[in-house]
């Protein structure tokens, strides 16, 4: 079994869309992960297909038309390592950011607070949904852990989560075992796990 996959590990990760890997990009995110605190990796996958085929206002789903999915992730299990780890993480991202295309993956989602939600699904997208919720789910009936008013969206990390701190399956992970993500890129891996 690889040890990265195995329960218990702390864990953080960011992600967005980009609309292409440009060489610029690939150098910065190689510097990155020189950077990196311990096992940390940033990773591609490649969209399109059925995806991109629904337009971008059909579906709550952002980032239809990007070309990538992109994850920042970091797993370690010291607490001391936590601000490193989460550090290098959003630090990461930050620097991605002007290579994006704007939205976040929703389940991929860590982060909490006010607006995170609307930065997901951008301001049209949440006005919809937020209608839709006041319509057919006013009190949160429909097994959200978040309470919130009917005209807001409940925050997709859960209550007071900011940030997860357990073990996930990270992208680096799919590389040569799970052959459906034939889309994914490996920018580079820092890990001091060799599995």
């Amino acid at each position: 079994m690889d040890p990265n996959l195995a329960w218990g590990h702390r864990f953080y990760m960011k992600n967005a869309f980009f609309p292409a890997i440009t060489s610029e990009l690939a150098d910065l995110c190689a510097a990155r992960v020189c950077d990196a605190p311990g096992n940390c990796s940033v990773s591609f996958l490649a969209q399109g297909g059925a995806i991109a085929r629904v337009t971008e206002e059909a579906t709550a789903f952002a980032g239809r038309s990007a070309a990538f999915w992109c994850g920042v992730e970091t797993i370690w299990d010291e607490p001391a390592l936590d601000d490193a780890h989460i550090g290098w993480g959003r630090a990461t991202m930050a620097a991605l950011k002007p290579f994006s295309g704007g939205g976040h993956y929703v389940n991929d989602v860590i982060e909490a607070g006010q607006g995170v939600a609307r930065a997901i699904y951008g301001d049209a997208k949440y006005e919809r949904l937020a209608a839709l919720k006041r319509v057919w789910d006013p009190t949160t009936y429909s097994g959200s852990t978040t309470t919130s008013a009917p005209d807001r969206l409940p925050d997709p990390a859960g209550p007071g989560a900011a940030h997860r701190l357990r073990r996930r399956s990270p992208p680096t992970s799919w590389l040569g075992r799970w052959p459906r993500y034939p889309g994914l890129v490996m920018v580079g891996q820092r890990s001091p796990v060799v599995g």
